[in-house]
């Protein structure tokens, strides 16, 4: 466009009072610092990046890392009316990836310069644009987009299509205050990652003709993805996603001197249900250096609500050179029950220091300490009844039953436990019962076909799932010899 119309100018600024970008928990304080402006140019001379250590100007110049069409004299410094590009629109930074799977698939955050009816000293605006352009979705279903500078969610229409725009900024004319205004989402300046060959050319931050991979975002999400939503605004698949960027940007004077840059593989850490008093195994934050020093690490600590309930269980993150990383284990034992919550604060010599990780668990209540081994101990031998059926003969009587006095309740449980008994003739099933003393409840149960009389022995396992509570578990056992084959 050669500039925008004052039309187009009310829908931005009405753009920029109703959008609604749901940023994610950043690892700082990020904000752009807009500079004063060049008296000659009526824009800000250059937009800084505090926490990543980067300033950038207009890049209007022939070097073919922009997209703007050069000024008229590259030459020369930047000026209004005389020496701006013709299209009347800059970009301090522009970044596009294209998201597989979803038409078009634009994805654009940008902050950007433009004039309303013409290129004239005081009619320029400057906004942070944060833009999606999506298509072949289901009509009606929500879609999530995750991207550097936050998480938004977006209903396709009826056509299947999401065509979203948020510019935020100084959108008043004449002579906006720049400096006054703010540019969320655009907190940071992406730049190419230095650790990813090639390197950004000299000069600049990156080449907008090759996609590359980036960093900079204050969430450590330097990529886009799509997913779509079921009905509970769950993710239930990712249509596209995408790490690699068009990106420019000029910088503004030498450029930044060398320093480390953190990111982790996970915003947070969650533990699901555990039993209060129970500790997890340890889970693992993996922590990347993608700057251009070694990145040293001075502390892991936890804190938040429930601090006590988490604890750092692993730490080798010393002295991490660029292009390594190094993990951070922690461990997840509920003092209380309901959600618990805390952060990992990890503090190093990076400038977005500290980087803060989410935890959160659900404590349960405890099923009681594990007993202590439990003893099945026999009763004292006692006159062992054998029954028949009612329309059988009358009750017969085993001579002698032998089982172990003392017995661990988990040894009948993986390895059973034996019974060796005497039986009459005439018997030609049994059945033997293991129950808890004042109880008809079986603990476990065997029913066998008896091939001969005299003496012989059964063998009987406890169910595996059989929960027995207490420190002494008295047991009766049970004999019934039937004058039936067993079907």
């Amino acid at each position: 466009m050669p500039w925008i119309h004052a039309a187009r100018a009310r829908r931005l600024a009405l753009a920029g009072t109703i959008a609604a970008f749901a940023a994610l928990t950043g690892t700082a304080n990020a904000a752009l610092t807009v500079q004063p402006n060049a008296p000659a140019l009526t824009f800000p001379a250059s937009v800084t990046d505090a926490v990543g250590g980067v300033s950038l100007s207009l890049c209007m110049d022939n070097s073919g890392n922009c997209i703007e069409t050069p000024a008229p004299n590259p030459t020369q410094p930047l000026s209004v009316p005389g020496n701006f590009t013709p299209d009347g629109e800059g970009f301090y930074m522009l970044a596009d990836a294209t998201v597989p799977n979803a038409g078009i698939g634009l994805a654009r955050f940008g902050l950007e310069v433009a004039f309303l009816d013409q290129i004239a000293p005081g009619e320029g605006i400057l906004f942070g644009r944060v833009r999606f352009r999506f298509g072949d979705l289901k009509p009606g279903t929500d879609y999530q987009v995750t991207h550097p500078y936050g998480v938004d969610v977006f209903t396709a229409d009826s056509n299947g299509i999401i065509n979203e725009t948020s510019d935020v900024g100084c959108l008043a004319t004449p002579n906006c205050d720049f400096a006054g205004a703010t540019y969320t989402p655009i907190t940071s300046f992406l730049r190419w990652d230095p650790t990813v060959a090639p390197a950004a050319p000299a000069g600049y931050v990156g080449n907008y003709a090759q996609t590359h991979k980036v960093i900079g975002s204050p969430n450590g999400t330097n990529f886009v993805r799509l997913e779509e939503l079921n009905g509970a605004g769950l993710p239930v698949g990712v249509v596209g996603e995408t790490s690699d960027f068009n990106l420019q940007g000029k910088l503004a004077g030498a450029a930044p001197a060398a320093a480390p840059f953190t990111i982790a593989d996970v915003q947070s850490l969650d533990y699901a249900s555990r039993q209060v008093g129970a500790a997890t195994p340890a889970k693992n934050v993996t922590l990347a250096n993608h700057g251009t020093a070694p990145l040293t690490v001075t502390g892991a600590t936890i804190g938040g609500t429930d601090a006590g309930d988490f604890s750092v269980a692993g730490n080798d993150c010393a002295s991490v050179a660029p292009g390594a990383s190094c993990t951070i284990g922690v461990v997840f034992n509920p003092l209380a029950t309901g959600n618990r919550n805390a952060v990992l604060s990890v503090a190093s010599n990076d400038a977005a220091t500290p980087l803060n990780i989410a935890l959160k668990g659900v404590g349960t209540p405890a099923t009681g300490a594990a007993p202590a081994p439990v003893i099945i101990q026999a009763p004292a031998q006692a006159p062992i009844v054998i029954q028949a059926p009612s329309n059988g003969p009358a009750v017969f009587k085993v001579s002698s039953m032998t089982v172990p006095f003392a017995t661990k309740l988990r040894t009948i449980r993986s390895k059973g436990i034996a019974a060796t008994i005497t039986t009459p003739k005439g018997a030609n099933v049994a059945r033997i019962r293991l129950l808890k003393r004042g109880s008809r409840k079986a603990i476990a149960t065997k029913t066998i076909a008896l091939e001969r009389s005299g003496r012989q022995t059964i063998h009987l396992r406890a169910r595996s799932e059989c929960r027995i509570h207490g420190n002494a578990i008295f047991l009766d056992f049970l004999l019934h010899l039937l004058q039936q084959n067993l079907h």
